[in-house]
């Protein structure tokens, strides 16, 4: 009886030091389910600083398309006035002519412009307008060096415990089982 007892007890200690390793290389941070959990942890700050920087990017082209769209309803409220004006001008013009009778006058017509010789035949330099930097489109203000953040950079692919790519058969040592039972412990996490 007592053997009986000495080699139960000696099969649960080995059993327990198998399980104790095992438990070990699950916690351990370069492989396992402690390395997939690092490895989601940094994943998920850089899909996070990317947010934010979508978001701020997001804020500024908003601002900007607001500017632009209240500059452009002034500028149309401007010129629905001044072509109101110029048509009440010609209209005035036309009717105070067939009050008095008066034929209305066109603009006089310039001179005929002779035609050119091949040498004469290139083209004027054109002159552009430089528009001072008021009227041309608003300056984005520069961002100070603490706002400008670098992109992050994908990390590489991994084969991750937890997601097997192909379907795995029914376990059959103990290692299979252990394996299984912490893929579905950490599914349900989820």
């Amino acid at each position: 009886m007592n053997g009986l007892l000495l080699a139960a007890s000696l099969f649960a200690g080995g059993y327990c030091w198998v399980l104790a390793r095992r438990v070990h290389e699950l916690k351990s941070l370069d492989r396992g389910l402690g390395g997939a959990i690092v490895t989601l942890t940094r994943q998920i700050e850089l899909a996070r600083g990317t947010l934010e920087e979508a978001r701020a990017a997001t804020r500024e082209n908003k601002q900007d398309l607001t500017q632009l769209i209240a500059r452009a309803d002034s500028a149309t409220t401007q010129l629905k006035s001044v072509l109101a004006a110029a048509r009440d001008a010609d209209l005035r013009a036309a009717y105070q002519a067939r009050l008095s009778g008066a034929a209305v006058q066109r603009a006089p017509e310039g001179p005929p412009v002779p035609p050119l010789r091949d040498e004469q035949a290139q083209p004027a330099p054109v002159r552009l307008a430089v528009l001072p930097k008021e009227e041309a489109a608003p300056a984005r203000p520069e961002p100070a060096p603490e706002e400008i953040v670098p992109k992050p950079r994908s990390l590489a692919a991994f084969e991750s415990p937890l997601r097997p790519r192909a379907p795995k058969d029914a376990p059959r040592s103990e290692d299979d089982l252990i394996e299984a039972l912490s893929a579905i412990a950490a599914a349900g996490g989820r």
